[in-house]
């Protein structure tokens, strides 16, 4: 999909920022958020500018589960050279997250997608 909208990116200026979930199978690790940045930068042809932390498991999102995720963020950024603009956390638990003073922006998001079987809210 980056790829096709290559033409319409500068050559300088943009922002590629890399949506880490370390609860995703293939972003579970170092190597394999590094395997996958690197196919998206062969794809695209762009280099990516940062990482975004955003480790959840939708509802079963905890604390401790957003910070097991910032932490291989930080060891990914490491490992780049790159820097965490921010942490993104769903609203439902941005306060205790605020309370754990990360060191970092935290972007609150809303979650807006629900299993077929959920009821709307």
């Amino acid at each position: 999909m980056l790829a096709s909208l290559r033409d319409a990116i500068p050559d300088k200026g943009y922002q590629l920022w890399f949506v880490l979930n370390a609860r995703r199978p293939f972003t579970d690790s170092v190597e394999g958020a590094l395997k996958m940045i690197r196919s998206i930068e062969t794809a695209s042809t762009l280099k990516t500018t940062g990482i975004v932390a955003n480790t959840h498991l939708l509802h079963e999102t905890t604390c401790e589960i957003v910070e097991e995720g910032f932490a291989l963020a930080r060891q990914v950024s490491t490992a780049l050279h790159l820097p965490i603009p921010f942490l993104a956390v769903q609203n439902s638990i941005v306060s205790p997250m605020e309370k754990r003073s990360l060191g970092i922006p935290i972007l609150p998001l809303r979650l807006t997608m629900r299993r077929p079987w959920e009821k709307e809210t």
